[in-house]
């Protein structure tokens, strides 16, 4: 059995945003908050987290985002 970690999810998410342009520096800097940390994401609300404020930040529809 494979364990998808935080780390995973988020390069996962980082390759879509790049997708629609938009690069890993670039949200790290202007989108996501200070205290962001990837090892959040290891806990699937708090990859939801992430996914939301970047959804609303963009206005891109989180389920794009989620893959």
């Amino acid at each position: 059995m494979t364990t998808t970690t935080g780390a995973d999810r988020m390069r996962a998410l980082f390759a879509r945003l790049a997708d629609l342009g938009y690069s890993e520096p670039w949200v790290r800097q202007h989108v996501l908050p200070d205290w962001w940390d990837d090892r959040a994401a290891d806990n699937p609300v708090g990859f939801t987290e992430a996914v939301w404020t970047i959804a609303r930040a963009l206005g891109i529809d989180a389920a794009a985002l989620r893959g």
